[in-house]
């Protein structure tokens, strides 16, 4: 899929996956927003990581409910080896946010409210959606993070918080579980270090 991004001046590519029956019903669907890690692009995740067997085996098994997959390229490639605190996520939440998210809500038959979006991540992609969705607590309200290990805190301007957060150190560490009521004491649980998983309460 090809979408027009503003911000950046370019015809951007998204590869999205749509479920079983999807061209013959009218239905609408969750959307998860994937992203690959350093080095790769939007083709990684369905190429090398075969996300239409994944997903069709895993509803056909009834494991999973359908959802929509989209993949786009998470311009991560310009950071070079060492520039990592360097990186500005702000060009890519632009492209994500302000122009994806609304070309798919637009053309394809999405649920298209925080409750049914989701963005999750590997590696640097993983960095990619903790700076974004906990900036965007509006736009998603499930988070995935793959083998990305830096500690999340949420930013106290947000108005809106996801009443799930799922995230995840490096391989093989335990983290902890915590019930957190405001921004500040869930900032403040963060600091502790990694996490497993935490509940946040919702101030609306």
């Amino acid at each position: 899929m090809l979408f027009r991004s503003n911000s950046t001046q370019l015809q951007k590519v998204a590869i999205v996956y749509t479920p079983p029956g999807y061209e013959k019903g009218n239905k609408k669907y969750p959307v998860l927003y994937l992203q690959h890690g350093w080095g790769e692009n939007e083709t990684s995740w369905a190429v090398q990581g075969k996300t239409n067997l994944i997903m069709d085996n895993l509803i056909a098994e009834e494991k999973i409910k359908p959802f929509i997959v989209v993949m786009t390229y998470g311009m991560t490639n310009d950071v070079k080896i060492g520039g990592l605190a360097n990186f500005d996520v702000n060009h890519f939440q632009r492209v994500l946010v302000d122009e994806l998210v609304p070309y798919v809500d637009a053309n394809f038959r999405t649920q298209a409210d925080q409750k049914h979006r989701a963005m999750a991540g590997l590696s640097m992609g993983g960095m990619e959606t903790r700076m974004i969705t906990l900036r965007n607590l509006d736009t998603f309200s499930h988070i995935g993070r793959m083998e990305e290990s830096t500690t999340v805190a949420i930013p106290a301007a947000s108005n809106t918080w996801a009443s799930t957060l799922t995230v995840r150190g490096q391989s093989g560490q335990t983290g902890v579980s915590s019930t957190t009521s405001t921004p500040s004491s869930f900032n403040a649980a963060a600091a502790r270090g990694p996490l497993s998983r935490r509940t946040v309460a919702t101030d609306r």
